[in-house]
């Protein structure tokens, strides 16, 4: 992992408290916006600009997609921790368990949104993800 700027860990973890601070009781619009600024700027803190740009287009499909009254709030409530438990490995450079939780946190949001998108109609765009 390249030595990151204080200034990136400081931007994520604004755009993280701002993710955590917001978890309405009912999914809306709003906790796709704060999630996706989470990622992105995860993305951007990499310096590649070509995978922050297919993040962003992916995200945006998908949370467009996707009807957000069928997400499940207990999903989304635990995205912000596997988020700050990322951020706490980038900071200890502990790069094997960024990858790990990494992995793990797509593992299950593509499970996830796979499962939203086939039940709302959507299953022929879902596997194309």
């Amino acid at each position: 992992m390249r030595g990151l700027p204080l200034d990136d860990f400081k931007i994520l973890d604004d755009k993280l408290r701002e993710h955590e601070r917001y978890q309405p009781p009912i999914m809306i619009g709003k906790n796709c916006f704060f999630d996706a600024a989470v990622h992105i700027q995860i993305a951007e803190m990499t310096g590649n600009r070509v995978l922050k740009w297919h993040l962003k287009m992916n995200m945006e499909h998908v949370y467009l997609r996707a009807r957000v009254d069928d997400y499940n709030t207990e999903r989304m409530a635990k995205a912000p921790v596997e988020h700050r438990m990322l951020l706490k490995q980038m900071r200890d450079k502990n790069v094997l368990g960024s990858v790990e939780t990494i992995r793990n946190h797509i593992r299950s949001d593509k499970s996830y949104v796979l499962d939203c998108l086939s039940r709302n109609g959507s299953a022929a765009e879902a596997y194309a993800l």
